[in-house]
């Protein structure tokens, strides 16, 4: 079974919801106006196999009007050393020539002075469809970023622009290393650019969540929905408020009295 999830407000959206509650954004609702979401979710078994099925439509369709990139980190913060600082995120991909050197860019971080967390970003336009889907279905993927281009160049500065928003701001620092969705968005999101990502949930679904900017929500909506592999079933949801003021009470019910 696959679903296909939408709205225009992405406070509808769980992870967003958490992230605004317990964030120095708290009145930033009105900002974030122009992201809408999309949430794509596959289930029973198989779905492993679905989702790589739908990723290499979605790329291949992607690529036509967007310039895609992958943004990649440690989940965990390490003690540097040389040999780290040398392999960095992407030594294989460098050591083997997949990639060339203008197509990513990485980034150690330092959590103190003794341990650090890199980062980096693949730009993919130009890089094999089987390199691309094993980062992102590999350790290190955490989310991507595409932005609608008119004429399909390449931006020689976009890299460099595009790390210029990774730091601890975006990437919170704890046991594990973990995305603010609400910053990534008022950081990244224009109303041509989009963000995407994936997890498993509880129920072992798996879920493609996709924020996008105004102008991009419904060329994203038909590519999604030309890249659900053609044997399955879709069905259409228009996301509700009920489950977001189920979430709202529960973190807000500490601080109510009788």
């Amino acid at each position: 079974m696959i679903s296909l999830k939408t709205s225009y407000n992405i406070f509808y959206n769980k992870r967003v919801i958490l992230d605004y509650l317990g964030s120095d954004l708290f009145e930033s609702g009105d900002e974030m106006k122009h992201v809408n979401w999309l949430e794509l979710r596959i289930s029973g078994e198989g779905n492993e196999e679905r989702f790589e099925e739908f990723l290499e439509a979605f790329f291949s369709l992607l690529k036509k009007d967007f310039l895609i990139s992958i943004f990649c980190y440690e989940r965990s913060e390490k003690v540097k050393n040389r040999l780290r600082s040398y392999g960095k995120l992407f030594y294989e991909l460098r050591k083997e020539k997949f990639i060339g050197d203008q197509f990513l860019i990485e980034k150690e971080l330092n959590t103190d002075e003794n341990h650090s967390v890199f980062a980096g970003i693949i730009q993919v336009d130009e890089i094999d469809n089987e390199i691309i889907l094993n980062e992102i279905l590999g350790n290190y993927f955490r989310f991507g970023y595409a932005e609608f281009t008119k004429n399909g160049v390449n931006d020689s500065n976009a890299l460099e622009s595009l790390m210029k928003h990774v730091d601890f701001k975006l990437l919170r620092k704890g046991k594990l290393i973990e995305v603010d969705y609400l910053s990534l968005l008022n950081k990244l999101i224009v109303p041509t650019s989009m963000v995407f990502s994936y997890l498993f949930d509880g129920k072992d679904d798996l879920v493609f969540t996709v924020y996008s900017g105004s102008d991009v929500f419904n060329p994203i909506e038909n590519i999604i929905l030309q890249s659900v592999p053609k044997d399955s079933k879709l069905e259409k949801i228009n996301a509700s408020a009920d489950e977001v003021d189920r979430l709202i009470d529960s973190y807000f019910k500490d601080w109510r009295t009788v």
